[in-house]
């Protein structure tokens, strides 16, 4: 009877013991499996070629979900595949109402933003070099992306003074007016290194600029096609401003120095928006960076953190919006 009871103890005691067991795995599995609490929500409406250009979207990416991570928000990505999505997409997640703010990323999402901004004056918007300064709910991100390309038009000129060149180069995407402002302060820097070369070695230099626009930001195939017939005329370094159409002047950079023998420049390609130069290494010289990411992060900061305010955001060296 002895052992008949102490069986039953311990049947009891393992029976209590999986039970036990039973209940503990099931609040440890409710909790990993509960949803996030997140203290709002962002949402970012990518441009034609959208994430993976290794550029400008991407940069906007890289904004937003650092400032998702750090202000506890969750990230709602929407991709536009043509210009026609623009303004249906950033109308649904307008009529949500349930997010802090809406990004549009791109000069090309600018009449959308004004006419959703128009719709839902109570809903926060922030584009990506478009000009809207006279909407209270929209907080336009600009660049002074002609101090970081002159920067980058020094850079080039003096390359090619040094290696008794006289021929730099960009191929340019869209002919839109952001553009125009890389192109105005590469020619400054060109010119200024065209003076400060006289002036350091009593040479005088003439350094002519190919410009080629493409016409588009998605194709990198256009990109090659426009720097192989720069390097033909002899440009010795070639400015990239054009998205991922620049991943196309990178292997036109690369392939031309592999048929000369070479394993890196000169002739030197230069990447823009992000920094480029893991890409080719020896090929990329130096990016003209464009930091759309800290223009994300501080417009979802302030939308956030109570303290909006519409109209211009523009940001150039001093505030570490542009750099090299």
């Amino acid at each position: 009877m002895k052992n008949k009871g102490s069986a039953v103890l311990l049947v009891g005691i393992l029976l209590f013991s999986v039970a036990m067991s039973g209940c503990i795995g099931g609040k440890s599995t409710e909790t990993q499996t509960s949803t996030p609490q997140y203290a709002g929500k962002i949402a970012v409406v990518y441009d034609v070629g959208g994430r993976g250009d290794l550029s400008f979207n991407d940069m906007a990416y890289l904004g937003a979900s650092r400032a998702a991570k750090d202000f506890n928000l969750e990230l709602k990505e929407v991709q536009s595949n043509s210009e026609s999505d623009y303004l249906p997409n950033l109308r649904s997640l307008a009529q949500k109402g349930e997010y802090d703010i809406i990004i549009a990323v791109g000069f090309m999402m600018t009449d959308a933003i004004k006419q959703v901004a128009d719709e839902f004056p109570n809903q926060k918007f922030a584009i990506v070099d478009g000009f809207v300064p006279d909407k209270p709910n929209v907080v336009s991100i600009l660049f002074k992306e002609n101090e970081g390309s002159a920067l980058i038009g020094a850079l080039a000129g003096l390359i090619a003074a040094n290696d008794g060149k006289d021929k730099v180069g960009a191929v340019l995407g869209i002919e839109i007016p952001v553009l125009y402002k890389f192109e105005g302060g590469y020619r400054f820097g060109v010119a200024w290194a065209e003076d400060y070369y006289k002036q350091k070695t009593g040479k005088e230099v003439n350094i002519d600029i190919l410009y080629t626009y493409t016409g588009s930001f998605t194709d990198p195939a256009k990109g090659k096609t426009a720097a192989q017939a720069q390097l033909g005329q002899g440009a010795w370094v070639i400015y990239q401003i054009a998205g991922a159409v620049g991943l196309g002047v990178f292997d036109a950079v690369y392939e031309y120095l592999q048929s000369q023998g070479k394993d890196m420049g000169p002739p030197f390609a230069v990447g823009v928006d992000s920094a480029q130069d893991w890409i080719k290494p020896g090929v990329i010289i130096a990016s003209m960076m464009k930091r759309v990411d800290v223009g994300v992060y501080r417009a979802v900061e302030m939308a956030v953190k109570g303290n909006w305010q519409g109209g211009i955001m523009e940001l150039g060296l001093k505030e570490g919006g542009v750099g090299v």
